[in-house]
């Protein structure tokens, strides 16, 4: 059996994943056949990097494992103002893990 969690909505937009793939499906979860769809809200700061995430939709573990890979994991490209100035902005991604038999 594989799995797989896809982040939707990636490439594109204002956040620009760096580098953008499959997030390893959380080892508890699949023993427990988890599925299900995230959805992450967060901030990226003027770094590119994400914090302050918050997530719902699926179960706790996957809820738990797509903030952490978001937080650990991704480097955006950071939004720019008007000046090209580096600033912080929302951004909300849609997770779908399955489990591909």
């Amino acid at each position: 059996m594989r799995t797989e969690g896809r982040a939707r909505g990636m490439p594109g937009g204002q956040a620009a994943v760096l580098p953008y793939g499959s997030i390893p499906y959380p080892h508890a979860a699949e023993q427990l056949s988890e599925q299900g769809v995230t959805v992450a809200h967060f901030t990226i700061d003027t770094q590119g990097r994400a914090r302050d995430c918050a997530a719902s939709g699926a179960t706790p573990i996957l809820n738990a494992h797509a903030c952490d890979v978001i937080a650990r994991q991704f480097l955006y490209a950071p939004a720019r103002d008007a000046h090209g100035v580096a600033i912080e902005q929302s951004e909300t991604k849609r997770i779908v893990w399955r489990m591909v038999r």
